[in-house]
Formats: structure tokens, sequence, C-alpha cells
């Protein structure tokens, strides 16, 4: 089997873009109570996270310098808080980076995908 090539940057933006997509669909109907009493939707937002920050870190360091609007530092911390403090996240903080980083987030990525 050959070896599978890495994304490009605007494969890995899409990633991202398709990430916060869907941690806004699987939250759509919840409120923050909803959001800490579903597992599976937690699990799920966490996984996203974990893929926004995954897909920031591949970035080519370049790259984020000529984009400094967008806090490609914070992304990769948040993933690497959750997955190594797996047995102790708080869903305070995923709610939260939802509801206050995320649209501004996905306005930053979709721009730097709009030629």
């Amino acid at each position: 089997m050959g070896k599978r090539q890495k994304p490009e940057i605007q494969e890995r933006l899409s990633h991202i873009l398709a990430a916060i997509d869907d941690i806004f669909a699987f939250t759509s109907d919840m409120d923050f109570e909803d959001f800490v009493e579903d597992r599976k939707t937690r699990l799920a937002v966490e996984k996203l996270f974990e893929i926004i920050g995954e897909a920031t870190y591949q970035l080519p360091a370049d790259f984020k310098l000529a984009h400094r609007e967008v806090e490609w530092k914070q992304m990769e911390t948040t993933r690497h808080i959750l997955v190594h403090n797996y047995y102790a996240v708080i869903p305070s903080i995923l709610w939260n980076a939802k509801e206050v980083y995320l649209t501004d987030l996905h306005e930053k990525i979709r721009k730097l995908l709009t030629p």
C-alpha cells in the first residue's frame, strides 16, 4: 500500500471549518445543561476541538506567521490540553470556547480559503 500524502494548507483549513461546522450542528438544539448531560455530544465536541488543534499544529509556521489574525497557538494549546488531560476536561470550557470563539474563527478561516 502506498504512502498517503499529507494534506495541503487548504485541505487543513477545510478540516478546521468542517470541525467547526460539526460542533455547531451537534450542539444547535442544546443549552449548556443539555451539553453537560449528553456524553456522546461532549465527546464528539472534544474530538472536533482536537481536530481543529491538530490541523492548526500541522500548518506551516510561515503560513501562521503570515496570518496572525488567527489565534493559532490558542487552538494548538487547546488540543494539547484535551489530549493530555483527557481525564479532567471541563465541559464549561468547551461550551464557552464554542460560544465565544468559534464563530469568529470560522469567519477568519473561511476568508483564508476564499481567494
